[in-house]
This record gives structure tokens, C-alpha cells and sequence, in this order.
């Protein structure tokens, strides 16, 4: 599997998934921001998340997409825990996704994603272990994702996908979209309590 390890646990894989076609993806997104979560909305500047993938009445061709990128993921952080093993070695279930969406202006400061001061909407994600970048649409201006202690950004390009660690060693953050729109698939994987919907994995079987 094409991959770069930028180092910090940084990893990369370049075009993880293709052919997105952009018609589709917008009436997701239409659908989920239509039907999403009032706990979700967003103070202007911050970014959209949508947790409902099965919002509206989705045909086909969305569902194959929703499964594609499940199936991508999965192989893309089997990969890295052959990369980083000692990851595999914290790993017991993969947890809730959602897509987020930048418009124009919007942006997010450095965070890490298990961080204990994000407040309750974060207590989830307190035993992630892996965070998941996959971008589904390029369409902006700006909206690089950085990392912190890697000295790094990298301009979002579509279908390119990013797994690192969930804790401060993977702080990252999102620059400015000047304009246009960044959506990317966030998604977990961990160990420990959970209250959320999740799924058990082993990722020593996962990129057979």
C-alpha cells in the first residue's frame, strides 16, 4: 500500500481512495446538514459535523460510497499498524465517525484528540489511540492540516487520507479556508470504556 511515515507517527497515504464523484458527495452532505444533530451545530468560524451518514433516503450509489470509505479506513490503519506496531497492540474497537465541513473562513487551533480540557462532547474520544483524516473534497483554498511537532502542512487533496496518534504527540490543527469547501471523514480507533456505538477489530488482520 502506498504510504509516507513522515515521522512522529505521522503517516500518509497519498490516494487511499478514487473516483468520488463530487455530485454524490454534495447531496450527502446536503442530507446530513438537513437532518443534523442540534448538539452538533456549530459556532460561526467552526467547522460542520455531520454524524448521521443515513440521513435522507440514501440510494445506491451512497451507500457504496459510506461502505468504500469504512473499507478504506480499515485498510489504511491496518497498514499503519504494521508501520507502528505497538499501536495494533492498543487497538480493541474502531469507534463513531462523521464528516466535518470547513466553508469559507472557517478553521481550527492545535488540539489533540483525546485531550481531557475538550470538554464533554470530547469524553468519547478519551481512549482513542489512532486518529483518521480522509479527505473527500479539495475544493478550497486553504484548509491545510498541520501537525504541531512535525513542522508540517499539508494541502488537502482528495481521496488522500492520514492516520496518527490521538494523543499530543499528533496535535494538529486546520488553517483558514479562504474559500470554497473542506470535507474530510474523521474517524477513531482505541482502547478501553465506551458508551458510544462501536465495533470490535483486530488489526493484526486488518490489511490481509
Amino acid at each position: 500500500m502506498d504510504c509516507v511515515d513522515h515521522g512522529y507517527g505521522v503517516v500518509e497515504f497519498p490516494l487511499l481512495i478514487a473516483n468520488i464523484a463530487d455530485d454524490v458527495l454534495d447531496a450527502w452532505v446536503e442530507d446530513m446538514h438537513d437532518e443534523q444533530p442540534e448538539c452538533y451545530k456549530a459556532f460561526e468560524m467552526a467547522p460542520q459535523r455531520y454524524p448521521n451518514f443515513y440521513a435522507g433516503h440514501p440510494d445506491e450509489s451512497r451507500l457504496m460510497l459510506i461502505q468504500r470509505l469504512r473499507d478504506a479506513t480499515m485498510r489504511a490503519v491496518g497498514h499503519y499498524a504494521k508501520i507502528y506496531p505497538g499501536a495494533a497492540k492498543s487497538i480493541a474497537w474502531r469507534g463513531d465517525s462523521h464528516v466535518i465541513s470547513y466553508g469559507p473562513g472557517c478553521h481550527i487551533g492545535v488540539h489533540n484528540d483525546n485531550a481531557i480540557d475538550s470538554g464533554t462532547q470530547n469524553e468519547e474520544l478519551i481512549g482513542s489511540v489512532i486518529s483518521t483524516s480522509l479527505i473527500l473534497s479539495d475544493r478550497c483554498v486553504g484548509g491545510a492540516l498541520g501537525f504541531h511537532y512535525l513542522g508540517q502542512e499539508f494541502l488537502p487533496c482528495k481521496g488522500s487520507f492520514f492516520a496518527f496518534p490521538s494523543n499530543f504527540m499528533g496535535a494538529h490543527y486546520i488553517t483558514k479556508v479562504i474559500s470554497g469547501t473542506r470535507v474530510a471523514r474523521l474517524e477513531w480507533f482505541g482502547h478501553g470504556k465506551r458508551t458510544g456505538n462501536f465495533e470490535i477489530v483486530e488489526l493484526g488482520q486488518a490489511d490481509q
